[in-house]
């Protein structure tokens, strides 16, 4: 459909539309809490309106600008295509980036939820456990699970069709975003290992994806993985950190992460070069202090969290006794 001779205005001519149907797109997602119906009016609209109007664009209106984009075997079937699977991906760039988005909300909201928390110093056990419960399930509540899981599989599934890496990675976020939503205090706030390790690696992968495989990290496990459990979520919290505040684009000194496992113990060992920026950068330890609290209620007395900040690296270790 397209000519081999376009030039760099052409294409930017080109992408306007599809830039524009992302973001009415991030807004229509919104539209779920409303009405499933008006979302689904809603994206039928703009879906034909592309359509109608992209065609119109390349057809009529670009050519009075010395912008050509179609060639001489330019044809209808040819561009319907192409349109269907362009707006396709941007539907899935743009689902993704909204449910990052929300996901990114519900955390700043843990993060001064805990700031309020930390205010009173005389909590009892009692309280303490509920605020634990409370913030699990806050967390759980602020995406509607059933929507978020139902659309990322038919996303997947159709995906596949499409391009395989791309339904691979639709289904690593639906597996993280199920993880985090899911998890509750069921077994006196305790997962089994091997479950928090998946998660670990997927949410790698995710960053890697990210990142386009620039980032340096060392990945390590030994040990034999049965029935150990520890607090859910306590390795990505930690490991979150080190993509937060660390430098991890130096070969020479990747993020590493070595876990090691046997019956008795399960420790994480951290470290990562700090990153340099212009302006120093300050963390509230919010996570760190969450996460404390979270070993006292389900190992209490039976873990060992150790934090040695040098000037140029950051080492961390967290042993738990099972």
């Amino acid at each position: 459909m397209t000519n081999e001779n376009v030039h760099i205005i052409d294409v930017l001519a080109m992408s306007l539309p599809l830039i524009l149907f992302f973001y009415l797109c991030v807004y229509g997602f919104s539209l779920s809490s409303k009405s499933k119906v008006l979302m689904a009016i809603y994206f039928l609209g703009i879906s034909v309106s592309l359509f109608g109007g992209g065609y119109l664009l390349i057809d009529n209106v670009f050519p009075r600008f010395g912008i050509n984009i179609k060639s001489d075997s330019f044809s209808f079937a040819a561009y319907s295509q192409e349109v269907i699977i362009a707006t396709f991906k941007f539907f899935v760039y743009a689902l993704l980036y909204f449910v990052i988005v929300e996901w990114l909300k519900t955390q700043q909201n843990l993060k001064n939820s805990e700031l309020e928390r930390l205010k009173i110093d005389d909590l009892k056990n009692k309280k303490e456990l509920e605020t634990i419960k409370y913030q699990y399930a806050f967390l759980r509540t602020q995406i509607n699970p059933h929507f978020l899981y139902n659309t990322l599989n038919v996303l997947f599934s159709q995906a596949l069709k499409v391009s395989q890496p791309l339904a691979e990675n639709i289904l690593k976020l639906s597996d993280v975003m199920r993880y985090a939503l899911d998890n509750s205090d069921e077994n006196n706030g305790k997962v089994l290992v091997q479950k928090e390790l998946d998660h670990l690696q997927r949410v790698i992968d995710i960053q890697q994806m990210r990142f386009s495989d620039r980032k340096q990290i060392s990945f390590k496990i030994n040990g034999e993985i049965k029935d150990q459990k520890i607090p859910p979520l306590s390795f990505i919290t930690l490991v979150e950190n080190a993509f937060k505040y660390g430098d991890l684009n130096d070969p020479e000194h990747p993020l590493e992460i070595k876990i090691s496992v046997t019956e008795k113990i399960v420790c994480l060992k951290l470290k990562n070069k700090k990153r340099k920026t212009s302006s120093e950068i300050v963390s509230n330890n919010i996570g760190i202090n969450n996460l404390r609290q979270r070993l006292d209620h389900a190992f209490p007395q039976k873990y060992k969290l150790s934090i040695q900040n040098e000037q140029n690296f950051y080492h961390l270790q967290l042993e738990i006794r099972q």
